[in-house]
């Protein structure tokens, strides 16, 4: 395993974005915080990304773990198609070494192994503050009335 640790968001981007996108429902947070620095659009306050914390665990098979964090809210991690490997958390763990990490942001189970292999290095506790849902909507219904009309605004 191969913890990298990116200090450019273009190749972070680069590196990254095929990845997430396997399931961009699930990723839409790091998605649009790399979409956010990669155009370079808005450095304010937290959407800059000379402040961020962005990382991937690799191995032979490629990227198994990506992990974002934009100061001060939390890391987001995604273990490449939702496959957690042990080996890249800790991987992970190690790179980041002394650095605090407010909380984590991801997929239940992957959150919850994170949370208890970092805490139980740094002595710590953890509690669940939040439980999410993704909704995606996949299909319109054609058939549905439409009442109403659009206008636009000249």
């Amino acid at each position: 395993m191969q913890f990298k640790l990116y200090t450019d968001v273009h190749e972070f981007f680069n590196d990254t974005y095929d990845v997430l996108m396997r399931h961009e429902a699930q990723n839409l947070i790091p998605l649009g915080n790399i979409i956010i620095g990669h155009e370079g659009k808005d450095k304010t306050d937290w959407r800059n990304p000379v402040n961020w914390l962005m990382a991937t665990i690799t191995d032979a098979k490629g990227i198994q773990l990506t992990a974002i964090m934009t100061p001060p809210y939390n890391i987001t991690l995604y273990a490449t198609d939702n496959i957690i490997n042990p080996y890249a958390i800790n991987c992970l763990i190690d790179g980041l070494k002394d650095r605090e990490i407010p909380g984590v942001i991801t997929e239940k189970t992957l959150a919850e192994y994170f949370a208890k292999e970092y805490t139980l290095r740094k002595g710590i506790t953890f509690k669940t503050t939040m439980s999410q849902r993704i909704y995606e909507l996949t299909a319109v219904n054609p058939d549905i009335q439409k009442i109403g009309i659009c206008s636009i605004a000249r």
